[in-house]
């Protein structure tokens, strides 16, 4: 059970990294295309690059959840600790 849960752990962080590379290229040319210097776009072109680069984006931050369980799931997490202010984060939170 610990050899295949090592396996799927390394299956994981291997698949997000390969997913994270043509997301990044997704999310930059989307940007790209979207400051008009491809060529002028319309507003609903607008629209659904902006849709597709949210996406994207959103895409990217679970990914980097997954990798970041492989991690801890690993032991490779490298955990910190700092000083922060409790309500501007919560403020962010709300």
């Amino acid at each position: 059970a610990e050899e295949a849960d090592r396996i799927k752990s390394a299956f994981l962080a291997t698949m997000s990294h390969e997913l994270r590379t043509p997301l990044n290229s997704i999310i930059g040319f989307t940007g790209i295309i979207l400051q008009g210097l491809a060529g002028p776009i319309n507003e609903e072109q607008t629209k659904q690059l902006g849709m597709v680069r949210h996406s994207s984006r959103h895409l990217l931050d679970l990914i980097s959840d997954v990798l970041d369980i492989s991690k801890i799931e690993s032991r490779q997490l490298q955990v910190s600790s700092e000083i922060f202010d409790i309500r501007q984060s919560a403020e962010k939170a709300v």
